[in-house]
């Protein structure tokens, strides 16, 4: 098991990281299609920082502050991106 799929499952979605899942539909990619490619790894840190300091800015937090309300930022992330199964 990688660390970009979890347990396997029978929905295409469920086995990947719901972020990578959100940040390849950016792409229009599937996650397997996303990775089967070079340098991903970079864009996808650089999207998930982009991320979270939007949600900084709209919420007023901290950026130092961020990960104690990481649910939050979930809940966001899955008004952002709803067809997105996060």
């Amino acid at each position: 098991m990688t660390a970009v799929q979890l347990p396997f499952t029978s929905d295409p979605y469920e086995g990947h990281n719901p972020y990578l899942v959100a940040f390849a539909s950016t792409r229009g990619l599937t996650v397997d299609v996303l990775v089967a490619g070079d340098h991903w790894q970079a864009a996808f840190m650089a999207w998930m920082s982009r991320q979270w300091i939007t949600w900084c800015e709209a919420t007023s937090t901290p950026h130092a502050f961020r990960l104690r309300h990481a649910d939050e930022f979930d809940a966001w992330l899955r008004t952002e991106y709803p067809a997105v199964p996060l």
